[in-house]
């Protein structure tokens, strides 16, 4: 029986080291956006971003990103009186992984992406007003609070809504 095991062992590590590969996605570049409808965020009481654009651009064998939000007067985000503010972070890419903010300030994951949209998923991400590498800047959670993973879809837009 453990000359049955053996190839069966080794096979199942090879397919479970061949998942990630199989669904890593190659960063697009580009301007993705999205305004949450006043339904959408009633509908949806944790969320925490009203407006949302994220811009992703290349940079060697990186993707840079800087994403900018107005966060809503709801969820963790209103209860700390952050409602109606502009927050942003900006960060490093590699493709087939996480995008991590500088300064330690967690990050997303690319969960699915299209010719017209992205997927972005967090359970942190330190969003500031200011600079938050400093340590004086106000700072809020992307996500819906702390450990819950949440979800962004974001659509394709014209780059003149990202800022540059």
């Amino acid at each position: 029986m453990r000359k049955a095991r053996v190839p069966s062992t080794i096979f199942t590590s090879l397919a479970l080291l061949a998942a990630p590969a199989a669904t890593a996605q190659t960063w697009p570049e580009g301007c993705f956006t999205r305004q949450y409808e006043a339904a959408h965020l009633a509908g949806q009481p944790g969320q925490v971003v009203e407006r949302v654009s994220l811009r992703l651009q290349r940079d060697g064998g990186a993707t840079r990103f800087r994403l900018i939000a107005r966060l809503a007067g709801q969820g963790h985000a209103g209860a700390a009186g952050f409602g109606g503010m502009v927050m942003s972070e900006q960060g490093e890419c590699l493709d087939g992984q996480p995008c991590y903010v500088d300064c330690d300030g967690g990050g997303f994951t690319l969960t699915n992406a299209t010719d017209e949209s992205v997927d972005i998923t967090t359970a942190y991400m330190r969003i500031a007003r200011g600079d938050a590498c400093d340590g004086t800047s106000e700072v809020s959670d992307l996500s819906e609070g702390p450990g819950r993973s949440t979800t962004y879809r974001l659509f394709r837009s014209r780059d003149v809504l990202c800022g540059r």
